[in-house]
């Protein structure tokens, strides 16, 4: 398994330790990162419904990866599966909140 899917599995964790704390309300949640934590916000918030905004600066997404056409490489089929099913833009459809 992945080490992405670990890391959404804590994101997802973290979420569920704040809303068990008496101090945040659980009906606006969200999620906030940059980079690294930008590619896993596209995880967290498709899999997560109590995401209820989530902002993503600079995560990664090979869907919009450009520099094989420019330079006339062509994908392989396991790329294009890992695009269309575990890439984190992957998840996109799945967001329920502003992204």
């Amino acid at each position: 398994m992945s080490g992405w899917f670990h890391w959404a599995l804590a994101g997802r964790r973290a979420l569920t330790l704040l809303a068990r704390n008496p101090a945040v309300d659980r009906n606006r949640l969200g999620i906030f990162g940059i980079s690294v934590g930008g590619t896993l916000c596209w995880l967290v918030a498709g899999a997560d419904a109590r995401v209820k905004t989530a902002i993503p600066i600079y995560g990664y997404g090979y869907n919009v990866d450009r520099r094989k056409a420019v330079f006339g490489l062509v994908r392989s089929d396991d790329q294009l599966i890992y695009q269309e099913a575990l890439a984190p833009e992957a998840y996109a459809p799945y967001i329920k909140c502003p992204a």
